[in-house]
């Protein structure tokens, strides 16, 4: 089936981060790779509407002010508390898991479902549940976010394997739902989910 690239990706922007997180069980703890949960969910439904993708392993980072202040200075020195950051994929050593965060290239755009999982309002860092960016596979891609901080995807320099992890096998289980929601969606049908 083959459909309207922009309103299947506004329908998975909508359905996938909810659903996957309504997958998870409540006694667990968010588990650190659903991005490649989402993103899996992501190729599968892309796929299924003719819509060419690929996973992307990136190096990604998001910034409050503080920090972006505190990088941007010639003094250098410590780190102020008030600076936060998470960031993925920049591990020099051995790190237990993937130290690595897979996101979707369509075409020549990253598609993060899963970018909200950086996000630390308390902290001032302000990441939609999503993100769409256009991609550079030379540089990356990288968004201002609200009250001067960043987000910023770099390409992988040594990506990780991935599809043998848990988190991307198991979750096909989730694409029929998406499925149903998007196609709903896409086609104007009242959905309820």
């Amino acid at each position: 089936m083959t459909a309207d690239k922009e309103a299947v990706i506004k329908a998975m922007r909508r359905a996938i981060p909810a659903i996957v997180l309504a997958a998870i069980p409540r006694h667990l703890p968010v588990p650190k790779g659903r991005c490649l949960t989402t993103t899996r969910v992501g190729l599968e439904t892309l796929r299924y509407f003719g819509i060419d993708s690929r996973p992307l392993v990136t190096q990604s980072l998001a910034a409050n002010s503080a920090w972006v202040e505190w990088q941007a200075s010639e003094a250098g020195g410590e780190m102020p508390d008030e600076a936060w950051s998470v960031a993925v994929g920049f591990s020099r050593g051995e790190t237990k898991g993937i130290d690595a965060h897979v996101v979707l290239l369509v075409g020549d755009e990253l598609l993060d479902l899963d970018a909200g999982q950086a996000a630390r309002p308390q902290r001032g860092i302000h990441v939609a549940p999503t993100e769409r960016l256009p991609w550079d596979p030379e540089h990356g891609a990288s968004r201002d976010l609200e009250e001067d901080g960043v987000l910023v995807y770099l390409p992988h320099p040594h990506p990780p394997q991935f599809k043998q992890a848990l988190d991307w096998q198991r979750a096909p289980r989730l694409v029929g739902p998406v499925i149903r929601i998007v196609r709903a969606a896409v086609e104007g049908e009242e959905v309820t989910a």
